[in-house]
């Protein structure tokens, strides 16, 4: 589609969905329960870069064009395919770069007790002033939908955005991108559904700390126990956000009052452990969540 319009581009949307967010309204009865919702909602659009304090990241934001749009419960996030930074660097790095940013968000959500669902489509976007029109946000809204499960749903025609993407060959002797950070998943309702693999991408993220007392000696280790060191370090740093992310989705669970929402974090619980054995190997048993949901066959994902 060309456009030479001004206030009109071509580009990434997404749009998240806080889970659970119009029941606490609902119920809300003191001011204390206000305040401790508005505090979320603050916590979640920090998580998403909605602006930012940070003069660097306000900085790429700029570059990129990016623009992280703030609606009490919900964020819309747009990365257009042109822009200062796209003319020097392509977008698709860019916009792959856009999907850890919103992993590293969905998954720091998650460790704090707060899920999201959204959805991330690739189309027109023009907005000017207070208007905006566009059918990907659109696409990203009925994804929102229809996604079922607390995950970011991608939409057919982003993916085939990246499949075809000329950049896409400069990958050729790394691991394919577009297979790392994307997966169809069934759902419980019987659908095949892409979406963003957050918490592989996540966990590839993390770099351990070593301890005081680890620092001290890893100044007197030799080349292999300093790598030893650093291994523990990271293995650490793993199974402590595995952990966290275990717990909160035990929580979400246990706080679901109706089977229709508690199938879906059995689903994510599937999800958690499926990714850690397939990131960590052989993970440690007290990092899953197993049979603690009594998950069901039927909604166990498969990739």
């Amino acid at each position: 589609m060309a456009l030479s319009m001004r206030y009109a581009n071509i580009g990434m949307v997404s749009f998240i969905d806080l889970l659970g967010y119009s029941a606490r309204v609902e119920a809300v009865e003191t001011e204390s329960d206000l305040k401790a919702i508005e505090k979320d909602v603050r916590r979640v659009q920090k998580w998403f870069d909605h602006r930012p304090k940070d003069d660097g990241i306000r900085e790429v934001q700029k570059l990129q064009a990016k623009k992280v749009l703030a609606f009490s419960d919900c964020l819309v996030i747009t990365v257009p395919s042109s822009s200062e930074l796209a003319a020097s660097e392509g977008d698709f790095d860019i916009q792959l770069g856009e999907m850890v940013t919103l992993a590293y968000a969905q998954g720091m959500c998650a460790a704090n007790g707060i899920f999201i669902r959204g959805g991330i489509d690739y189309g027109l976007w023009y907005k000017r002033r207070d208007t905006i029109i566009s059918p990907a946000m659109i696409g990203a809204y009925k994804l929102e939908q229809t996604a079922v499960v607390p995950m970011l749903a991608i939409s057919d025609d982003l993916i085939l955005h990246f499949q075809d993407h000329p950049h896409r060959k400069f990958y050729y002797e790394k691991p394919d991108p577009v297979d790392r950070y994307f997966k169809q998943f069934d759902l419980p309702d019987g659908r095949r559904q892409w979406m963003l693999d957050y918490l592989p991408l996540i966990l590839g993220e993390i770099d351990g700390h070593l301890t005081p007392e680890e620092r001290e000696r890893y100044q007197l280790e030799d080349t292999s126990g300093k790598q030893s060191l650093r291994d523990r370090a990271w293995l650490r740093a793993i199974s402590e956000t595995a952990s966290l992310h275990k717990d909160q989705i035990l929580a979400a669970h246990a706080r679901a009052v109706t089977d229709n929402i508690r199938l879906k974090y059995e689903w994510l619980a599937r999800y958690h452990d499926d990714s850690l054995e397939l990131f960590m190997g052989s993970p440690d048993p007290e990092l899953l969540i197993g049979n603690l949901l009594a998950v069901t066959a039927s909604s166990r994902p498969r990739n």
